[in-house]
């Protein structure tokens, strides 16, 4: 693994929130520019899942204008954890709310903004979507730093950074997961080779959690499925797994996390990697419940199970542009009906003046890709080939001010 300067809804007690310390604020559907150095929260729909949800925000008294066009801020966003606990949109705010205090003394020090997202319905196949439309929503309200611009998170938020790593990678410069592991079903090689792009990701787990034991041994082995994929594609991963001291809550432990954050926000978004994975999604999903659960055990050791039910949201979503490329599907422009889900993976790989485009999965047999290429990647005075599952599809020059536009199938137009 490359260090960084080379340069489900859980069903466990969330810890007892402290009372806030700052007097919280609600704006309404907008961020209020002018109110600094206070916990502020706005409401926000995604319109990929149509969800009401509370934001959690804070802008520094360090910093004297957060309004977009005004010097762009590093920006630091949080998934929550608290699974069970956190199945209502009060309890879900309330732990963003004790999470993001926090942070607070460091965004001061550092002049980070703050964006704190919660879920009454954990971080599952909805986030991806969900975080796209709402960075886009903060980027037109706010002067972020698109180039320094952190995803972190926690037990349950952890588990959601783990599951969607592979699909944001072109959306945040460097993700932080702590307190948490990941899912057998995501140590996968088409989800393993976007960890070969270099976006950084930090795992730092405690050398002794109460509530996951199991959490340490599961990013071990994924660790080592990584490092099989290193090996076999000659790559390295800009991923590492670290422990600190303590439990569960990294709170007492923040003076660990801002070193992790430092680094973090010290690499830049590489917008032009030669190698990553490419994807065009449509996903449509209908809302649906989930039953959640836990045991209390109480003072005479009587055990209890406790229920309740929780929503679910649907999902209507297209994402079609990675990095530099966005596939096109001229077919079928119409979206399946629900529940369905259609997906292109291409791996794209970079050589000289060779660019490769392979399949790695089709379900919708998309007619274009256009590349928006760069003198980063290429030499753009020279002839370049443009090859699709081993098949040379356009070889030439390019034009510096267009994209190239190349066929991913025989009957393309």
């Amino acid at each position: 693994m490359k260090t960084l300067f080379a340069l489900s809804m859980l069903a466990w007690v969330a810890p007892a929130l402290t009372p806030s310390a700052q007097a919280v604020t609600h704006t309404g559907e907008i961020f209020a520019t002018d109110l600094h150095g206070q916990v502020l929260t706005r409401f926000y729909k995604a319109p990929s899942d149509d969800a009401d949800r509370t934001v959690v925000y804070y802008f520094p008294k360090s910093v004297r204008n957060v309004r977009a066009g005004a010097k762009p801020r590093k920006t630091l966003f949080f998934l929550h954890g608290g699974g069970f606990d956190t199945a209502d949109d009060a309890s879900a705010t309330a732990q963003g709310i004790s999470r993001i205090e926090s942070f607070i003394p460091y965004a001061e020090e550092n002049k980070v903004i703050l964006i704190f997202p919660t879920s009454a319905y954990g971080w599952n196949a909805h986030t991806s979507y969900f975080l796209r439309h709402l960075v886009r929503d903060c980027q037109a309200q706010l002067a972020i730093d698109d180039d320094h611009m952190v995803l972190a998170g926690q037990s349950m938020g952890g588990m959601g950074i783990s599951r969607e790593y592979p699909w944001l990678t072109d959306l945040f410069s460097g993700f932080l997961g702590m307190s948490s592991g990941t899912q057998p079903s995501m140590v996968k090689e088409n989800l393993l080779l976007p960890y070969l792009n270099g976006t950084p990701y930090i795992q730092m787990n405690p050398k002794d959690d109460e509530h996951f034991a199991d959490f340490d041994d599961l990013m071990r082995k994924f660790k080592t499925e990584l490092e099989a994929v290193e090996t076999k594609y000659g790559r390295t991963a800009t991923f590492e797994l670290v422990f600190r001291e303590g439990g569960h809550n990294f709170a007492p432990h923040m003076e660990k996390v801002e070193t992790q954050l430092d680094r973090l926000f010290q690499v830049p978004k590489n917008r032009f990697p030669k190698f990553f994975l490419s994807r065009l999604d449509r996903v449509n999903r209908v809302a649906t419940t989930a039953q959640l659960s836990k045991t209390e055990t109480d003072a005479a050791g009587v055990k209890t199970t406790v229920t309740k039910t929780a929503i679910v949201p649907k999902v209507e979503a297209q994402v079609d542009e990675t990095f530099w490329i966005q596939v096109k599907n001229f077919k079928n422009e119409t979206p399946p009906a629900p529940p369905s889900s259609e997906r292109l993976l291409l791996l794209v790989e970079v050589q000289g003046q060779e660019i490769r485009l392979t399949r790695r999965e089709d379900t919708l047999k998309p007619a274009v890709a256009l590349l928006d290429l760069n003198s980063r990647l290429i030499r753009m005075n020279q002839p370049v080939t443009v090859t699709v599952d081993g098949k040379v599809v356009f070889h030439g020059k390019v034009s510096r001010r267009t994209k190239l536009s190349v066929p991913l199938d025989a009957s393309s137009p």
